[in-house]
């Protein structure tokens, strides 16, 4: 994982966030990772119901940087803050904390398929980012270490 050399011949003629321009020059790329995101289990008006898209993924990221952000304070360090170049410096030194998506693109839903996506292929990829976050690997990682002087991630 962390491997951005394929962005460019994958993201040819897409939006500028999607370079390899962009990726080096804010440590990101577009997406930047992926969660599960069909029928995903929520509690919503008391009931157990699926839900899809990043309505059910992008919660779920966010409170797990609550959880680690909570660890770092427990700790006696600061909040993780921006954590997107932390999540790509994670990707190059410890690949194992993302699970690669390979195959599969952005151009489908349940009920139809789009014109208009990018395929999923080994490394970074436009559609499914870094891969899915192995979060009981990448929680390891969240704390700084003994000599490390760094305020954020």
């Amino acid at each position: 994982k962390g491997n951005t050399s394929n962005v460019s011949s994958i993201c040819s003629g897409a939006v500028d966030r999607c370079s390899v321009s962009y990726a080096e020059t804010h440590a990101r790329g577009s997406p930047d990772i992926s969660t599960p995101g069909h029928q995903y289990p929520t509690i919503l008006n008391g009931s157990a119901a699926g839900l899809d898209g990043t309505s059910a993924s992008a919660p779920l990221f966010a409170a797990l940087v609550t959880q680690w952000n909570s660890m770092r304070l427990k700790a006696g360090q600061p909040p993780m803050g921006f954590v997107n170049p932390w999540l790509y410096k994670m990707a190059e030194e410890h690949p194992e904390v993302f699970q690669d998506i390979t195959v599969g693109s952005s151009r489908a839903t349940q009920t139809s398929r789009c014109t208009q996506g990018y395929d999923a292929a080994p490394g970074w990829d436009a559609s499914t980012g870094l891969g899915v976050p192995q979060m009981d690997l990448l929680s390891t990682h969240v704390l700084l270490k003994e000599g490390d002087s760094t305020a954020t991630l």
